[in-house]
């Protein structure tokens, strides 16, 4: 097979297995030319033509691998890759586990878990911030000018730059602050406090009716 090499890699007839040193470039089989530069025990460069791939090792299992649509760096594992970059997105992941804990993706990241996912993760977007606890419904969420607090849709706090706004298991406010304070539900059937800047009506709502009962 047609080869060049120096150094103990010099009668190789394909890449280097064991312990070679030094420079090998080489057809194996019938396949394309592949290269080997350095130790095969320590810090080596090695080109895989066939499998279309470029490996950058300081020991077995601590390499940076090229491929034509990706990046792999491995800290420690050599079949489980602690980063990779690729596809349009960075990832993370554990150790030695094909579970994501980080991942940007376009003009989202996501710490804790995959895109996507809503279970004790952190999702940083163009435009929001949101911390979720246990599932989807569990999160504080941060947006232009305001915040909001929930443990689910109708258990939360919504605060903004006009004011807040309290939901207590209803998707009408329990209680709202702003110019004016509310507490009470205005809606059907339900008594409420209004306070102003000067004034406090206190108003029964019968059947969609309104009555200031004291003011």
């Amino acid at each position: 097979l047609p080869a060049l090499g120096i150094g103990t890699a010099a009668s190789l007839t394909a890449l280097p297995s064991s312990s070679e040193k030094g420079f090998w470039v080489g057809q194996q089989g019938t396949g394309n030319y592949d290269l080997f530069l350095g130790d095969e025990s320590n810090t080596r460069l090695i080109f895989d033509d066939s499998a279309a791939t470029l490996t950058i090792c300081t020991t077995d299992t601590v390499f940076t691998k090229y491929s034509g649509s990706s990046i792999a760096f491995h800290d420690g594992y050599t079949t489980k890759p602690k980063m990779t970059i690729g596809g349009g997105n960075i990832s993370m992941f554990a150790d030695n586990s094909s579970n994501q804990i980080a991942v940007w993706d376009n003009t989202t990241i996501t710490l804790g878990g995959d895109t996507g996912d809503t279970s004790y993760t952190t999702v940083i977007a163009p435009s929001s911030i949101t911390l979720y606890g246990n599932d989807a419904n569990t999160k504080v969420s941060i947006g232009s000018n305001t915040v909001s607090v929930q443990a689910d849709a109708n258990d939360r706090v919504d605060i903004s730059n006009t004011g807040m706004s309290v939901f207590s298991g209803s998707s009408t406010a329990q209680a709202i602050f702003g110019s004016t304070v509310q507490i009470g539900q205005d809606t059907n059937n339900q008594s409420r406090v209004v306070i102003g800047s000067t004034t406090m009506d206190f108003i029964v709502d019968t059947s969609g009716t309104d009555a200031t009962v004291a003011s």
